[in-house]
């Protein structure tokens, strides 16, 4: 869609920069104006609440929901944020929790996405899949190196919830794999293997995992050829939203590297996701204390 003038739909101001950048990864889309409709881009309430979490990281930004579902634009976004009396911004995340394992208190997006999967535990509507072309061979041991050292830096790859009374944890536990499952559809007719490839996709896609039990995430590589093969990945939407799972690829692609033998260098975590739920704890405790 054509529009008549591109200096009106682009960025003004950093601000609006910043969010137009944090809208891009959520929707997975470029050239998002200003003025465009975050819902009719086709956002939903989930990636809403990713995008509200991305804002706050990468923005150090403090923004509800409900503001948002008033004004769904950048610009509407950036005038909420600014406008008069509402310009704030909120505490840094700082390192509270040690690496390794152990329990926080859940998010609330954790806390609303696991009371609809008792609704519905059978079903696999928060599964989120994501599929990779992977060129040239890709070594087993390599890879499932690589899948270990990344679940060894991210916690959230090794959590699962319980609840403790009427409050529900993120548990970080100790790596059990159960590593990458191989699929070999060489022997797949030539001109079947990618609709075979989309029934395997589809098909791992639908199969529920429940909160309660890691890993909640599945790795599948179907090699399609000998120098040709698919990277399925599957998880939960409790543990992850599109701009961290951005973040295990590139960790992905590092690992690789340096489980075949190649000297890299993994940027620094100076927290972890059970910081960020420390820091969303104590934002809500302290409106609580406001409020009294």
């Amino acid at each position: 869609e054509s529009r008549a003038n591109d200096d009106d739909v682009r960025p003004r101001t950093p601000v609006e920069s910043q969010i137009t950048g944090v809208w891009e990864t959520v929707l997975r889309r470029r050239g998002i104006g200003i003025h465009d409709n975050f819902f009719t881009l086709g956002g939903n309430s989930l990636m809403a609440l990713s995008l509200m979490a991305a804002i706050q990281r990468q923005c150090g930004l403090g923004f509800r929901l409900s503001e948002f579902l008033q004004c769904p634009t950048v610009a509407g976004m950036a005038a909420c944020l600014h406008g008069p009396g509402t310009a704030r911004t909120v505490k840094p995340i700082l390192r509270t929790t040690e690496p390794g394992v152990g329990s926080v208190p859940a998010t609330g997006e954790q806390v609303n996405l696991w009371i609809t999967h008792q609704i519905v535990p059978d079903a696999a509507t928060y599964n989120v899949a994501y599929a990779a072309r992977l060129k040239g061979r890709v070594d087993p041991g390599w890879l499932e190196q690589a899948l270990q050292t990344v679940a060894g830096r991210q916690d959230i790859l090794r959590t699962r919830f319980r609840l403790e009374g009427t409050e529900l944890l993120q548990e970080v536990v100790p790596w059990t794999g159960p590593g990458v499952d191989w699929e070999d559809l060489r022997d797949v007719p030539a001109d079947e293997r990618e609709s075979v490839l989309s029934q395997r996709l589809a098909a791992v896609a639908r199969i529920p995992m429940a909160p309660e039990v890691a890993p909640l995430w599945r790795f599948r590589v179907l090699r399609m050829g000998d120098d040709d093969q698919v990277l399925i990945v599957v998880l939960h939407h409790i543990l992850v939203d599109e701009w961290s799972m951005n973040l295990v690829f590139a960790e992905l692609e590092l690992a690789y590297r340096e489980a075949s033998g190649e000297t890299v260098a993994f940027p620094e975590l100076p927290v972890r996701f059970s910081d960020f739920a420390d820091w969303q704890r104590a934002r809500v405790d302290e409106a609580d204390q406001a409020a009294d």
